[in-house]
């Protein structure tokens, strides 16, 4: 499906799901989600985040209770 077509169904499916004085097509609605859903899972994932994907600090890192300037008998 070409980027024109996948756009005339989106305007389609909007037009039928807000329009007041177009009548209600369930069939319709549903056969126009199904063909821009499967559009929708044969395109790459989309990473909506900029944040790393990851803690910084990884599980190897051992946690430590010390606090700075503690006595070394309290550790």
């Amino acid at each position: 499906m070409t980027e024109t077509e996948y756009n005339g169904k989106l305007d389609e499916l909007d037009r039928l799901l807000n329009d007041p004085t177009v009548p209600m097509q369930p069939h319709r609605i549903w056969d126009l989600l199904a063909e821009v859903a499967d559009r929708q899972t044969r395109s790459a994932p989309i990473r909506n985040s900029l944040l790393p994907s990851g803690p910084v600090i990884g599980l190897s890192t051992m946690p430590s209770t010390r606090q700075p300037g503690s006595a070394a008998h309290q550790v």
